[in-house]
């Protein structure tokens, strides 16, 4: 036991009196039954109450000698104290001495981070990529049971070794050097890498190296499936690649073929033409005074057959090689370019009535050779197909769309019934008769082609003798 300085000058017991009564801990003297013989300031707003009052009341002491916490439930908010006891001489009798500080707050914040510890690693634990965390002596400190899978050995291996136990050689690999850099450094470092396994197995994963205080945390993703799954995707597209090739040569082939067959029939067939032609005029010129009437008819009509039939090689001709023709793109100015062809237009058709109505008409990019060929054949329908009426009122003009422009051409001609609109853009594909309306079926099919050949689409809307409109679109871009 230790004595109490009780009976040292009275200006020692005044001064540690002032030190007791001072002292923000709790401080308590308790006789040998339990009953409290003295309580400082601090005690008494401890236990919500006068020092006074403390007196003569009992505490029980939980231990002598090592500090204990335990928990105290008061109205003044402490919930928990840490409590060091010893035993000493006050006035030659054996007393404890208890001094009590309050910890509330500590243990509040232990708490916190315990299940702030809690809660993270259970989240780490139940992540769907692998994390770890290794030390600074390169030493496993965690790994979730992702990471446990991707590492294809036990915990039991991992935890606590060195990853060069775990992995010989590993130090020696482009990952480590990165992970050294993360460690050292304390930068953070992210990348795909193939891992090769000891048993031969090879894995790639995407890994993050973020610094952590502990070391360095890692993150995983195992993308072994997607590369892959990405490798065979390259193969086959290499396939596709050279599939297509393969097909395009072979087109490249067909179309020589067909044209040099085009030609050939071109010549073939107008070398009858020809004979059939000749040999018409030539009975016209010997044997007209020997010919009727129908005689001279029948001529007629087979020389006008000759020169249709000359007429439709030509249109195929054309149509065969507009699929073929290579593009030459500029910017078009759609106005001047509809104003030529009116022009040339009306040349044919002089004497005739005609009321033009052309809106301001936008620029566009395309091949100017082939727009001028859409142009040609929807105007000179619209021409055509207004024949008969006393006053042909044709509308040219431009839609502005969102990604593209749609240009219209519209008469008040004879029309076409709306059942048959899908054969307009027909290869020799006609609504109306031959001794009605001239014509050989080639001109919208070359119209639909050079838009298709645009990016462009081609329609039209009709009624029967209430006029029909054409349109056409291009991309803006």
């Amino acid at each position: 036991m230790t004595a109490l300085p009780h009976d040292r000058p009275l200006h020692d017991e005044r001064f540690f009196s002032a030190l007791v009564e001072h002292a923000m801990d709790a401080i308590l003297v308790i006789d040998q039954q339990g009953i409290i013989q003295f309580a400082n300031p601090a005690a008494a707003a401890m236990f919500a109450g006068k020092t006074g009052a403390l007196i003569g009341t009992h505490f029980d002491v939980p231990a002598i000698g090592d500090p204990v916490e335990i928990p105290l439930s008061q109205n003044t908010g402490i919930s928990y104290v840490e409590l060091h006891a010893q035993e000493v001489l006050w006035n030659s009798k054996p007393v404890i001495v208890a001094i009590l500080r309050d910890i509330t707050e500590r243990k509040r914040t232990e708490e916190a981070l315990t299940t702030a510890e809690v809660r993270y690693r259970s989240t780490l634990d139940n992540m769907m990529e692998g994390c770890q965390i290794i030390g600074p002596d390169w030493r496993y400190l965690y790994l979730n049971p992702v990471a446990i899978t991707q590492s294809h050995k036990s915990k039991e291996e991992l935890l606590g070794h060195t990853m060069m136990e775990a992995y010989p050689g590993i130090d020696t690999t482009d990952m480590f050097s990165h992970l050294r850099r993360c460690m050292e450094q304390r930068i953070p470092y992210r990348f795909e890498n193939l891992f090769q396994y000891p048993d031969g197995a090879r894995g790639w994963f995407r890994l993050n190296f973020e610094p952590v205080p502990e070391g360095v945390f890692i993150l995983s993703e195992d993308i072994t499936r997607e590369k892959h799954l990405s490798e065979e995707l390259q193969k086959h597209r290499e396939g596709l690649e050279e599939l297509v090739r393969d097909r395009t040569a072979q087109l490249e082939a067909v179309n020589k073929e067909l044209e040099a067959f085009s030609y050939s029939v071109s010549h073939d067939l107008r070398a009858p033409l020809r004979h059939i032609d000749g040999f018409v005029q030539l009975l016209n010129q010997k044997s007209a005074s020997s010919l009727d009437e129908t005689g001279k008819r029948y001529l007629s009509v087979i020389s006008e057959a000759t020169i249709k039939m000359a007429s439709l090689i030509d249109e195929l001709l054309v149509f065969s090689r507009m699929g073929r023709t290579e593009m030459r793109k500029s910017r078009v100015k759609v106005a001047r370019l509809v104003a030529d062809v009116v022009s040339e237009a009306m040349v044919d058709n002089s004497g005739r009535t005609v009321s033009w109505n052309i809106e301001s008409l936008p620029e566009v990019d395309g091949d100017p050779a082939m727009l001028r060929l859409v142009w040609i054949n929807l105007i000179s329908n619209a021409l055509k197909y207004t024949r008969r009426k006393k006053e042909a009122k044709i509308y040219i003009g431009c839609n502005d769309g969102e990604a593209e422009l749609i240009f219209y051409v519209r008469d008040n001609g004879v029309g076409f019934d709306m059942q048959f609109a899908d054969k307009l853009f027909g290869v020799f594909q006609r609504l109306h008769r031959h001794r009605d309306f001239e014509g050989t079926g080639i001109g919208l099919a070359n119209v639909r082609r050079i838009i298709d050949r645009h990016n462009g689409k081609t329609w039209a809307e009709g009624r029967i003798e209430k006029g029909s409109t054409f349109y056409f679109s291009l991309p803006k871009h």
